[in-house]
């Protein structure tokens, strides 16, 4: 699976996600209520999404994602000792609901300004 993303340049950089990661978030968020989540990492820098966390114990509502700081952060940690970037996160929104929420916005805006 490959997704353009705009760099801060406005140049499209290529991102894919491995099979493994696409099907492990299709059988947890894909599979779960809306508002369920996790987290993204890559072991090249970027261009691959190729280790993935469900966070099963986020705080959910019908409406609202909000990740368990506490487990993400160590799983991040982990990661940085294995070489793996934290990228982001991902999370599934109520049917309907195809664009971020001012709310999701606003965490990223948060999270780009301390990477």
């Amino acid at each position: 699976m490959m997704f353009m993303r705009k760099r801060r340049d406005r140049n499209l950089k290529t991102v894919t996600i491995t099979p493994q990661v696409w099907n492990e978030m299709r059988r947890t968020i894909g599979s779960s209520p809306a508002e369920t989540g996790g987290v993204l990492g890559s072991g090249d820098n970027g261009r691959t999404i190729d280790h993935y966390y469900f966070d099963s114990t986020a705080y959910t509502t019908a409406g609202t994602y909000t990740p368990n700081i506490d487990a993400v952060n160590k799983v991040v940690a982990r990661w940085n000792d294995q070489g793996i970037r934290f990228v982001g996160f991902i999370h599934s929104h109520p049917k309907g609901n195809t664009a971020p929420s001012a709310e999701d916005i606003k965490y990223a805006k948060k999270i780009m300004e301390v990477l």
